[in-house]
């Protein structure tokens, strides 16, 4: 059996998420490969992001990874607090486009020195 959140739920839980994520500093996302090696730290604005009528928490990119701290290709994120509590673990694809689900970054192929970029996150 499927389910479904109505809207009024999703718009509940993700403005306290979003709430949550902003307590202490900026949160962030902390992308690992599968070895659970870090590659790189994410930051976002703050505050993270907004929640639209429909319910969908859109985080915003803060600055990009200007030197990854290990190489690899990356395997999940894990989204942060700002006060570094993790809050949540999503797939990390590569590209552009919004994924409901899923973190985009500019490459999934990370080397050491590079810089990585959040490109979007959204999560409903």
């Amino acid at each position: 059996m499927s389910y479904t959140w109505h809207a009024p739920a999703l718009i509940a839980a993700h403005t306290a998420l979003l709430a949550r994520l902003d307590t202490g500093g900026a949160a962030h996302y902390l992308i690992y490969d599968a070895d659970d090696v870090l590659l790189a730290n994410l930051p976002l604005t703050e505050p993270a992001g907004s929640v639209d009528a429909a319910g969908v928490l859109t985080l915003t990119p803060g600055a990009p990874e200007s030197s990854a701290p290990a190489g690899g290709v990356a395997s999940y994120a894990v989204l942060a607090a700002g006060d570094d509590a993790a809050l949540l673990t999503q797939s990390v694809v590569e590209g552009l486009a919004p994924v409901a689900g899923a973190v985009a970054i500019s490459t999934l192929n990370i080397a050491a020195g590079q810089s990585v970029e959040l490109l979007s996150a959204q999560i409903g």
